[in-house]
C-alpha cells in the first residue's frame, strides 16, 4: 500500500529521469589546430587459470576431492600465460 506522499515522490524520480538535459562536451574537446595523443601499455602474467567447471583432485590423504568450478588452479607442466598490448590513439 502507497501513502500519498510515496506516490509523489516516485512521480518526482519517474519525472526527473525522463526530463530531457542538454549534453556539454565541453571537457572533452581541443582547441582547433591542436593534436592530441595518447600512448598506453599493458602486460599480463599468470601462472594460475580460473576453472569453468568442476575438477577432481587428490587430497593430501590421498583421497580424491573437488576443485568447484570458478576456482583458481595452477597451470599444468609448470606453464603461464603472458599477454603484452601497446595502444596508440591521436586525433
Amino acid at each position: 500500500m502507497y501513502s500519498p506522499n510515496r506516490q509523489r515522490n516516485i512521480l518526482l524520480v519517474i519525472l526527473t529521469l525522463l526530463a530531457p538535459v542538454m549534453a556539454q562536451a565541453g571537457a572533452w574537446t581541443t582547441p582547433s589546430g591542436t593534436l592530441w595523443t595518447k600512448v598506453s601499455w599493458f602486460h599480463q602474467s599468470t601462472d594460475e587459470w580460473y576453472t569453468d567447471i568442476a575438477q577432481p583432485i587428490l587430497l593430501a590423504d590421498n583421497t580424491l576431492g573437488e576443485r568447484p568450478a570458478g576456482s583458481r588452479r595452477p597451470y599444468c607442466f609448470d606453464g603461464q600465460y603472458e599477454s603484452t598490448a601497446a595502444f596508440i590513439e591521436g586525433y
